[in-house]
């Protein structure tokens, strides 16, 4: 029973060093706008793993030890993940309410690598903690200057 369980078994291979994380965002950012397309039909997804593949002879072109496309894409995947959940988790505490200042997360340079690629959330023009009223500017399509716009109070 125990050798067939130690033939089942994956290989593992050698961990990632900080030197090919970094190598590896970097080729993220090459391959960014395929990458990190939200498209997933058949034409897409072939696109994806063709640039995944491209991306995985550039890495191990570059030297280091040899990874496949499959174990970089969920390197980076995984990156990723923990990456959003330490910033979901600063935010959390950043909004919330209680005694004592907020509670400061570490974040490292792979982290904010992985923000700038994945950019922030959309900026809402309503802010719910405003006091007062809110004014929006609409511009019709006869408006020809500032005083012809017309005005909607929240």
């Amino acid at each position: 029973m125990e050798n067939a369980d130690l033939i089942r078994k994956r290989p593992r291979s050698v961990n990632f060093n900080p030197t090919e994380e970094a190598m590896l965002l970097q080729l993220v950012k090459k391959f960014r706008a395929t990458i990190e397309c939200k498209k997933t039909d058949v034409l897409n997804n072939r696109i994806k793993d063709a640039a995944w593949n491209q991306l995985a002879e550039e890495f191990n072109a570059a030297g280091g030890q040899g990874r496949d496309a499959k174990t970089l894409r969920s390197k980076y995947e995984n990156i990723k993940k923990v990456s959003k959940k330490k910033f979901a988790n600063e935010k959390r505490y950043l909004n919330a309410t209680g005694e004592g200042p907020a509670k400061k997360i570490i974040t490292t340079d792979v982290d904010e690598q992985v923000k700038e690629l994945l950019g922030t959330g959309m900026e809402s023009m309503v802010d719910d903690d405003c006091e007062g009223k809110i004014t929006f500017f609409q511009c019709t399509s006869q408006c020809t200057n500032e005083n012809s716009e017309s005005q909607r109070v929240i």
